[in-house]
């Protein structure tokens, strides 16, 4: 049984984004049929403004892999920080810093994009405690 997604009429796909919704407790869940598409529309929820900026590893997918896609399509900038080994960008202070503020001479921040699991890192985890600190850094810069 099949339908047009565009009018909200196949079930199989309303049922996907019903169960992964629920999986991960949210209101509701999209489906993409990419991992760019989905990387893509992540970062463009945030970079509304055309000249808009993320702040991203220099080794995460999204920044090297996906033809520029962010920048070509959405108009975002990426300000790239270095990527360790364990595919952590810094600590939170560090990505704090590369957050910027509105100024008439530089993009403004709108979104810090994490890589997990990394794949130009060996596939690395980045730890929930990391993740949670740098969101707060970012929460923090506003």
């Amino acid at each position: 049984e099949v339908g047009d997604d565009v009018f909200g009429d196949d079930p199989t796909v309303r049922r996907l984004e019903a169960r992964v919704a629920e999986l991960f407790g949210k209101e509701a869940a999209l489906f993409v049929p990419s991992g760019t598409m989905g990387n893509l529309i992540s970062i463009m929820t945030h970079c509304w403004d055309r000249g808009s900026e993320f702040v991203v590893g220099d080794k995460a997918h999204v920044h090297v892999f996906e033809q520029g896609g962010t920048a070509q399509f959405g108009g975002a900038h990426p300000r790239a920080l270095s990527t360790s080994d364990d595919g952590t960008i810094g600590d939170a202070a560090t990505v704090a810093a590369a957050i910027r503020t509105d100024n008439e001479h530089f993009p403004v921040t709108r979104c810090v994009a994490l890589e997990s699991t990394h794949n130009l890192c060996g596939g690395a985890v980045l730890p929930l405690a990391y993740c949670e600190d740098v969101c707060g850094a970012a929460r923090n810069a506003g």
